[in-house]
């Protein structure tokens, strides 16, 4: 597995790469008990859109939209921002 993270400053795209060639499953309820499952629910609810492409080295990319926030930063007294 493979993460990129792409950013405007506005907007970050996700985008996660795996070997397995299959598109990634419709997002579902797994059920309370469910060890796994719960990936793609977390996609939609934490994106703007999603989508997945295959890979032309093999394997598939999912990727996904997000809204940047703004981060309001003060300065510590010596004014070094880590």
């Amino acid at each position: 597995m493979r993460v990129w993270l792409v950013s405007d400053l506005g907007q970050v795209v996700v985008f996660v790469w795996d070997a397995n060639p299959q598109p990634p499953a419709q997002a579902a309820d797994p059920g309370a008990d469910a060890e796994n499952g719960r990936g793609l629910l977390l996609v939609e609810a934490l994106s703007q859109r999603w989508g997945h492409f295959s890979y032309d080295g093999g394997g598939k990319v999912v990727w996904a939209l997000l809204e940047a926030a703004p981060v309001a930063h003060s300065a510590p007294a010596n004014g070094f921002i880590p």
